[in-house]
């Protein structure tokens, strides 16, 4: 736009004063711009998206999503962005720079959906404004992939005391060894002196760690008002469960999911809440 005025103002100053200078001039500049479209398009003509991949996709949080592009080229492609654009608004930008001759290069854009549940991947562009910056070619791909976000993990780090849960609260055993900090983790666990010495927050880990269970279901957040927050909630503590190791299980509704622990135990309790709606626990 800014161009195209620039060079209207010199043709009229051209057509006024009869100069054969301005008028080479301007000649020059749409020139340059009919070469840098032409250039700019042939640039992003072999430029292809390959895949989208994202793992575990939580709400409100930063998820890795990976983007594969290729350049089916014999020769190099230059000067690329790729970025998610909601709308017209741009979300995340990142250089992809240049893509050598018949390779592919992948980037890692993070994303944060606002809805739990069955979403579709957002939108990715891919754009350049080579080779002079003055115009910008893009391409677009929206994914027909669904992925299922998974509920925010928030609430209070407290697990609930109950007939069910906590089963060797009590009984610690023998010290084992020290781990990170995790969220989560008691306060009163924190090897303090350790902790000092390694610059890192450590706790202990006891034997009868192994045995310490938790059994959650959707009464324990009775006390919360709101339903995502209950979501959120479990979803927090067993997340909490997760990471200490410990076996865990959820009742909720029609679900009832045994103790156990480990990835799949998480994805499946991640999976019932992440589905889960008003009518399942009515």
């Amino acid at each position: 736009m800014v161009f195209g005025s620039i060079v209207l103002v010199f043709l009229i100053f051209a057509l006024g004063y009869s100069n054969n200078i301005i008028y080479i001039f301007v000649f020059l500049m749409i020139s340059t711009s009919l070469t840098s479209m032409y250039v700019a398009n042939r640039n992003m003509d072999y430029i292809r998206f390959k895949n989208a991949y994202c793992g575990d996709v939580f709400v409100n949080q930063s998820n890795p999503v990976r983007i594969t592009v290729e350049n089916i080229s014999p020769k190099p492609r230059y000067d690329f962005n790729i970025l998610i654009r909601d709308k017209k608004e741009i979300v995340v930008d990142k250089e992809l720079s240049d893509i050598p001759a018949m390779s592919e290069r992948m980037v890692e854009l993070l994303w944060s959906p606002a809805v739990r549940g069955w979403q579709q991947l957002p939108r990715f562009q891919i754009e350049s404004l080579y080779p002079f910056g003055m115009l910008r070619a893009w391409k677009n791909y929206l994914s027909t992939d669904q992925v299922l976000v998974f509920p925010e993990k928030k609430g209070s780090l407290a697990f609930p005391l109950n007939h069910r849960s906590q089963k060797n609260a009590g009984q610690e055993g023998l010290f084992r060894d020290l781990r990170e900090y995790s969220r989560g983790d008691q306060i009163r666990r924190i090897d303090w002196r350790a902790s000092t010495k390694h610059q890192d927050l450590l706790v202990k880990v006891f034997e009868s760690e192994d045995s310490q269970s938790f059994e959650f279901s959707w009464q324990d957040t009775a006390h919360i008002s709101s339903f995502e927050d209950r979501v959120s909630q479990l979803a927090l503590w067993i997340d909490s469960c997760e990471r200490q190791q410990a076996n865990y299980s959820l009742e909720i509704g029609p679900h009832f999911i045994k103790l156990n622990k480990g990835p799949h135990q998480f994805r499946h309790c991640m999976q019932i809440l992440a589905e889960l709606q008003t009518g399942d626990v009515s």
